[in-house]
């Protein structure tokens, strides 16, 4: 990797404290996709730690890289612990809700797999698909 990027961040002393600009020059001669790799992931891991600490320690995550860019948030912490005290606290209409999602996702993913949702247990669209032809 090579060339140069200036950036020119603010940074505090402590809350209290002025803003202080400071003009930053980044070298990245001889950088490496392993050197550069190894400074992203730490710096992913601070910006989910950050999330983590609001929203729920995870035993275990994957970070998607692309995802997490400047400028762009680490949206939720998803875990079957924090998906568990989240349900606990919706209302039977709320819990309906998702599961309506969820069989909408899935006929959207898998359309040969959709089925009536009044409840029948037939298959929804043309019967060929699903074997019914007679």
């Amino acid at each position: 990797m090579d060339g140069k990027s200036m950036f020119k961040v603010t940074t505090r002393k402590n809350d209290s404290a002025p803003e202080v600009t400071t003009a930053v020059t980044v070298d990245w001669s001889g950088l490496t996709d392993e050197m550069a790799k190894a400074i992203m992931a730490g710096a992913l891991v601070i910006k989910a730690q950050g999330a983590w600490r609001r929203k729920g320690i995870p035993a275990t995550a994957t970070l998607i890289a692309r995802d997490l860019t400047p400028g762009k948030r680490v949206a939720e912490v998803v875990t079957l612990d924090t998906e568990r005290e989240r349900i606990k606290h919706l209302t039977p209409a709320e819990r309906d809700a998702i599961a309506e999602q969820i069989i909408a996702e899935r006929a959207m993913l898998h359309p040969k797999d959709r089925w009536m949702q009044d409840g029948s247990g037939q298959p929804a669209g043309d019967p060929t698909i699903h074997g019914d032809n007679g």
